[in-house]
């Protein structure tokens, strides 16, 4: 049981997305279902449009010193590359210019490098002159997931991969129509798949 503050947001009606902040302050994601919330859990609701709440009382978890944290984190570091983990894990970002799927002139679609959930098509892919592969749109609304990111004195719309969590990269409102999106996407957050 965990007894500290807790704060989650709304994924889908079956999971919910925790951020723990532990002693020392580092946050620490975990994907929480209904089930691990107890019945004497009180979740104080900060906005409905926000889907964020707080909960102080115990919540059963796994943190960051529960043996699955650290397996998930040891298995990811292993089979991911030092950015890829980087990026996706601890929200880094790749140097603008340096990114493997920059120029991608074949059809295919862009997978998720944690989870392989397909996140991008190169059909809305363009070039934004940004550094970053950047998209216009998404072929499945509910594949990745906005939040606002208040990180480094700015607010911005970070993206995540909807399905696991991934930190991909961030959502400006500067791309062209009919959306005027720009998914400014790390390379290290995807693997290409060509359509064959």
């Amino acid at each position: 049981m965990l007894a500290r503050t807790l704060i989650f947001t709304a994924l889908t009606h079956s999971a919910l997305l925790l951020r723990a902040i532990p002693k020392r302050c580092h946050p620490v994601d975990v994907l929480l279902k209904p089930e691990h919330i107890n019945s004497q859990s009180k979740l104080t609701f900060l906005g409905s449009t926000r889907k964020e709440a707080i909960c102080t009382d115990s919540v059963k978890m796994s943190d960051e010193t529960s043996p699955n944290w650290k397996d998930r984190q040891d298995n990811l570091k292993s089979r991911l590359t030092p950015m890829q983990y980087f990026v996706t894990q601890e929200k880094g970002t790749e140097g603008a210019g340096t990114g493997e799927y920059l120029k991608v002139d074949k059809e295919g679609n862009f997978h998720c490098i944690v989870c392989n959930a397909v996140l991008f098509r190169t059909d809305e892919k363009y070039e934004s002159g940004s550094g970053w592969p950047s998209f216009w749109d998404l072929p499945n609304k509910d594949s990745v997931r906005m939040i606002t990111d208040s990180s480094h004195g700015m607010k911005r719309t970070e993206a995540v991969c909807a399905q696991c969590g991934a930190h991909l990269g961030h959502v400006f409102d500067d791309g062209p129509k009919p959306t005027n999106q720009r998914f400014c996407i790390n390379s290290a957050s995807l693997n290409f798949k060509p359509t064959e």
